[in-house]
């Protein structure tokens, strides 16, 4: 009898192995194909405009071409809780934007200039007991970068004053004091623009003829700000410099700290206080 001949008067046939196993074969084939068309189809959904694209990053783009006038190199930094990213730049290499990406949400988008003798620890620039403040120059600003792409212009704002504090006393008669200035705040945050606590003193050098420069940090409106008058070592008077300056109507929350003019005349028994740049109420006389 030949293999796989029909068998019986049914007529059934006896599949050879060989039979078989290609029917195996072809069975695990058409599994296969499925197998790729469902992946296909799936990667395809993925794509689609329906897609949740919350894991993708966001392109911020970040203006610094006004910067030019202030500074030849910034920092650039982001937050979003911590620190997201930080570069110092060349302002010169992007005329257009600086780009770069970040994790979708909210992020606090900032830029910073003039960091000389302070330091810089996270998020905080902090002046060192015993020195002044630097010129620096920030900008902070909360950017929405829950889509593709987000945009920040940086605009630096000068978050320093410079305070002219001259000293008048007899008719040729030379000053003899030493003058510490004394605050409260020692620092800014950059992610607010807002002062820091901590211990601030500086002792500026007069120019020979009774006259102090000396920078101050952004100041809470109510920070004391005393100028402690020193003659061979010993404490002699305090001037509230925080006052006189706050009888002007000078606010330290204002965009660009302005310059500060106090002339004290101890013969005269007057103080005089005036601010750069104000075209009312810009100068005040104060009886002491």
């Amino acid at each position: 009898r030949r293999t796989g001949a029909m068998c019986g008067t049914r007529g059934v046939r006896i599949p050879t192995p060989f039979q078989e196993q290609n029917e195996m074969t072809m069975t695990r084939n058409i599994y296969n194909r499925i197998a790729i068309i469902l992946t296909a189809a799936m990667a395809a959904a993925s794509c689609s405009v329906k897609e949740d694209r919350t894991p993708c990053p966001c392109w911020l783009d970040i203006d610094i071409t006004s910067c030019a006038e202030h500074a030849r190199e910034i920092t650039l930094a982001g937050w979003n809780g911590t620190r997201v990213f930080s570069e110092k730049v060349a302002v010169a290499d992007y005329p257009d934007v600086y780009e770069t990406t970040v994790t979708k949400g909210m992020v606090t988008s900032t830029a910073f200039c003039g960091l000389r003798e302070s330091a810089l620890e996270g998020s905080r620039i902090l002046i060192p007991e015993g020195k002044q403040a630097d010129q620096i120059r920030a900008h902070a600003a909360l950017v929405d970068c829950t889509g593709e792409s987000a945009r920040d212009k940086v605009e630096l704002c000068r978050q320093y004053a410079t305070v002219y504090l001259s000293m008048k006393g007899e008719e040729n008669v030379p000053n003899p004091y030493d003058i510490e200035i004394v605050t409260d705040i020692c620092g800014i945050d950059i992610t607010s623009l807002s002062p820091v606590e901590g211990a601030f003193r500086f002792a500026p050098q007069s120019d020979g003829d009774g006259v102090w420069i000396f920078r101050l940090p952004r100041l809470k409106e109510d920070t004391p700000v005393t100028a402690r008058m020193i003659l061979e070592g010993s404490l002699v008077d305090e001037l509230p410099l925080d006052r006189w300056i706050r009888q002007t109507g000078y606010s330290w929350l204002e965009r660009d700290l302005k310059e500060i003019y106090i002339g004290v005349d101890y013969a005269a028994g007057k103080v005089s206080v005036t601010v750069q740049g104000w075209d009312e109420g810009e100068s005040i006389d104060i009886i002491i």
